[in-house]
């Protein structure tokens, strides 16, 4: 439940960042992309997650490490994307439903991806967050 909760803060962070939301609307989806997506799009998933601590029974502080891929045509495409989703997600903390209390954001660069003939952009974002 605790991951799920996560990923619906990330999710609506990234829907809710007018930049994003202006090049990609809301295509954002778990794990890969459906086939016969529009892009640019986007596509997250799970790395890992540790927990850094418990707290007295009220819940507990966990790390959480996540892949934010922006998939485009060009790449000038991807890099715009690539740059809302770091603006995004960067120096991001919220109180509810999830206490997030600190992101790190680093972008692994942009590629082409030769099979698909398309550029991606990947972007590493490390989560820290308390789950009640």
């Amino acid at each position: 439940m605790a991951i799920d909760s996560i990923d619906k803060a990330i999710v609506a962070r990234l829907t809710g960042y007018a930049g994003l939301a202006a090049l990609i609307g809301t295509r954002i989806y778990p794990g890969y992309l459906p086939q016969g997506t529009t892009k640019p799009a986007v596509y997250y998933e799970e790395d890992a997650t540790d927990r850094i601590s418990t707290d007295d029974g009220d819940g507990e502080y966990r790390e959480s490490e996540y892949l934010v891929t922006a998939v485009a045509d060009s790449y000038g495409s991807a890099k715009a994307v690539s740059a809302q989703i770091e603006a995004a997600l960067a120096r991001w903390t919220q109180s509810t439903p999830v206490e997030v209390t600190e992101t790190l954001v680093s972008c692994d660069g942009t590629m082409p991806v030769e099979e698909t003939k398309e550029w991606i952009s990947v972007i590493t974002v490390k989560i820290f967050y308390f789950v009640p």
